[in-house]
């Protein structure tokens, strides 16, 4: 199996490995390859913030409660349920697009030496 930095930096010589190898749709292959690496990069971005922004929320939850502005902290933490759905959309999306991604590598031959 190619690993993906090598595709990524080496998009044309694995094209012309693959049709060495007789692969007929060797761009498109390598297209979906990147354009799912794509996917899987932004989602994870995502997920990052998504969860660094809930991690700070509940640091100042805490700082809430323990300077008695329960009310304060109970409407932030309402906030905190939507960080809470988005990042498990997020997350599975992103389990998705890995096995996804994973499917296409395990489909791309080794190529041949030159």
């Amino acid at each position: 199996m190619l690993e993906l930095p090598f595709i990524r930096d080496n998009k044309e010589t694995v094209i012309k490995g693959l049709n060495k190898r007789n692969i007929g749709n060797a761009a498109e292959l390598v297209a979906q390859v990147l354009e799912k690496d794509t996917l899987r990069r932004t989602t994870q971005y995502e997920l990052d913030q998504v969860l660094a922004d809930a991690k700070i929320a509940a640091k100042e939850i805490g700082q809430l409660m323990q300077s008695g502005k329960k009310e304060e902290a109970e409407a932030a933490k309402i906030k905190t349920q939507d960080s809470k759905t988005k990042s498990k959309e997020l997350g599975d999306l992103l389990k998705q697009t890995e096995e996804e991604l994973s499917a296409l590598l395990y489909s791309i031959p080794n190529l041949p030496n030159d």
